[in-house]
């Protein structure tokens, strides 16, 4: 195969990771759900996001933390956060509270009901890193070496590419 074809042959099977990569994170929410409804979690609906799931572990993560800190540990907008946190709160799964003395400061922590969906979301992420951690070990340190510098050559590339659409989303003009 010459270098076109190779690249055709890798960008097909990178295009099939990725429909996999999107049918296992709809799999992965199902897993969640099925384990969390044994743990009794209320409030649990299909329209629960990654995102909130992930904003719960960073609040249980840290005994109290605000939308500015939730915002920049996530990558997102203050203003995500703030919808974000307000489905957690009228979930049940989360508290605003200001430390005394400063009540300009709103901060979250994690209810009971919140703390049970944290720990269910740790044990499922401490399955997929074994899993993950197991897999990976029957590579060289070669070969992970490899592997390490092309998926950080992938996630920059995606990232010039989303923030390329963005100024394209921007400028109304999306033009390929």
């Amino acid at each position: 195969m010459g270098n076109d074809a190779n690249a055709q042959h890798l960008y097909a099977k990178v295009m099939q990771m990725v429909h996999l990569y999107e049918d296992h994170d709809k799999k992965e929410k199902d897993i969640f759900f099925a384990i969390a409804r044994q743990y009794g979690i209320r409030n649990l609906t299909d329209d629960l996001t990654m995102s909130e799931t992930h904003a719960i572990e960073l609040i249980g993560n840290h005994e109290s933390i605000n939308v500015t800190r939730l915002a920049e540990k996530m990558g997102m907008t203050k203003g995500a956060i703030t919808k974000i946190s307000a489905k957690l709160l009228d979930r049940g799964w989360i508290e605003k509270f200001s430390l005394s003395g400063n009540r300009k400061e709103v901060l979250f922590r994690l209810t009971p009901d919140g703390q049970i969906v944290y720990d269910v979301h740790e044990r499922y992420h401490q399955y997929v890193e074994k899993f993950f951690l197991d897999f990976i070990s029957r590579y060289s340190d070669e070969d992970f070496q490899f592997i390490d510098r092309l998926v950080s050559d992938i996630t920059g590339v995606l990232e010039n590419s989303m923030a390329a659409m963005d100024a394209m989303i921007k400028s109304d003009r999306a033009e390929l």
